[in-house]
């Protein structure tokens, strides 16, 4: 029993001395389902394994990943660059075959050699810093079109290897004058971020959403257009374009994400801000944090952009118009000073983080007749878990039983019409809590400890 035991130990060792099922041609791969493989890297010494080490060659010098491979007779696609594949090794360029759809996180991580990567037009994922410290690369060539480009998901900015070689090609043409095709309707996250060679964009009808850091760090992008299609633009979209001086926001945008314009040229131009605040079109997008007292949202503002007002530590009040309809996540977050908020009528989405962390917040006016969308985290403290238990909410007469029933305004404890102090003149606490709706004659009634009150408070 223990010579079996002891074999079964030696068999486990001898299996983990490498990572790879077969190799062919200096390539390692291993087997996937049907006929698929992935490439691997040579063996597992380099983690510690158990055992004494096998002297496999590592890679280096220039790599072709071919679209197959045979193997004891048998065909197959190679769909995929495994997990830390070629994780520092002395690789000086990279070409991926076309069957490629795939690459692991830290697949080429700290390949500081590589000069050249080659990607075929099947890739459709990037793992997480599958291309960290490529301080080399200075050539990204892609044999598929810009709008397969835009689909590729990158999990980060070091998945892209354009982070350092700060340009793209195309079939061998590098790209200066970006158009992206009308048949592209999203650009993904950290899709052209560091393309230092970009000089203009212009971006076709179509496309609906710009991801995070889509273009960060475009450094000579000076021409920028946006289509009528447009909803999102991403946080930190154009961050860091230092070249970028204007831009014109269509009306379709209904959000924009923190960070979107920092360090830009229209950022750094002092004459485009007024009194501590940047306004592009009728889009506000930051303020500086040192803003204090109160603050009033200028008139035919239609926009608040997320992290607006992040941290602004000394504001004690702010009044958003009527023409706002969009508030993006964390516009007031942390801001500790903020007692009161008046939200105009007009406001229909209210993003995650809003007023989290807004530890003096004690008083909300809120206009819109119809609840504004809101999650769990929008008025979220952290250490009182949230924030609706300390906050009288007033609302207008006539939408006070619609906040009051509302899965998440609902939990404000304070919810007053605005035309009455409250059913029991009550600011402190309102005497309408647990209550519960009944229907009568089709008129909506409330109903609390035996008494009735009508929609706008009043008792019956």
């Amino acid at each position: 029993m223990r010579k079996l035991f002891s074999l079964f130990v030696a068999l486990i060792a001898t299996a983990t001395l490498w990572a790879h099922d077969f190799e062919v041609d200096g390539i390692y791969y291993n087997f996937l389902n049907g006929n698929a493989v992935e490439v691997t890297y040579p063996n597992d010494d380099r983690w510690g394994t158990y055992g004494a080490p096998i002297d496999y060659p590592d890679y280096s010098g220039d790599v072709v990943i071919p679209d197959s491979v045979i193997y004891n007779g048998k065909t197959y696609q190679v769909t995929s660059i495994g997990n830390s594949a070629f994780y520092d090794s002395s690789l000086t360029s990279v070409t991926i075959g076309n069957n490629v759809t795939s690459i692991g996180q830290e697949a080429f991580h700290q390949c500081s050699a590589l000069t050249l990567v080659i990607i075929g037009k099947s890739l459709t994922s990037i793992g997480a810093n599958a291309f960290w410290g490529c301080s080399s690369l200075t050539k990204t060539n892609y044999t598929g079109d810009i709008a397969s480009w835009c689909d590729i998901k990158f999990d980060g900015r070091h998945a892209n290897p354009i982070f350092y070689s700060t340009n793209l090609y195309i079939n061998n043409q590098e790209v200066t004058e970006l158009v992206i095709p009308n048949n592209v309707t999203t650009i993904e996250d950290y899709t052209f971020g560091g393309m230092s060679s970009l000089t203009s964009l212009a971006i076709s009808e179509g496309v609906t959403n710009i991801g995070t850091r889509a273009f960060e760090g475009c450094s000579s992008l000076s021409s920028v257009t946006l289509p009528n299609s447009l909803k999102n633009i991403g946080w930190g979209t154009f961050r860091n374009c230092t070249s970028l001086d204007s831009i014109t926001i269509p009306s379709s945008v209904t959000d924009i994400g923190g960070d979107a314009f920092y360090d830009t040229g229209i950022y750094n131009n002092q004459s485009n801000w007024e009194k501590g605040v940047l306004y592009l079109n009728n889009c506000l997008v930051v303020a500086k944090y040192k803003l204090f007292g109160t603050y009033v949202v200028k008139d035919s503002t239609r926009i608040i952009a997320g992290e607006a007002f992040y941290s602004c530590e000394n504001l004690n009040s702010v009044t958003i118009p009527n023409s706002v309809t969009h508030i993006g996540d964390a516009a007031f977050y942390e801001c500790v000073s903020i007692t009161s908020v008046s939200i105009g009528s007009g406001v229909t989405h209210i993003g995650y983080l809003v007023f989290s962390d807004c530890d003096s917040l004690k008083t909300i006016y809120c206009h819109a007749i119809f609840p504004p969308y809101v999650d769990e985290r929008t008025f979220f403290d952290d250490e009182r878990e949230t924030n609706r238990y300390n906050v009288t909410l007033y609302v207008p007469d006539e939408a006070w039983i619609d906040y009051k029933v509302h899965d998440i305004w609902g939990e404000f404890e304070n919810i007053v019409p605005m035309s009455t102090t409250s059913v029991e003149n009550s600011h402190s606490q309102s005497p309408m809590t647990n209550c519960q709706k009944i229907f009568r004659n089709g008129q909506l009634i409330i109903l609390r400890d035996g008494v009735e009150y009508n929609t706008v408070g009043v008792r019956l």
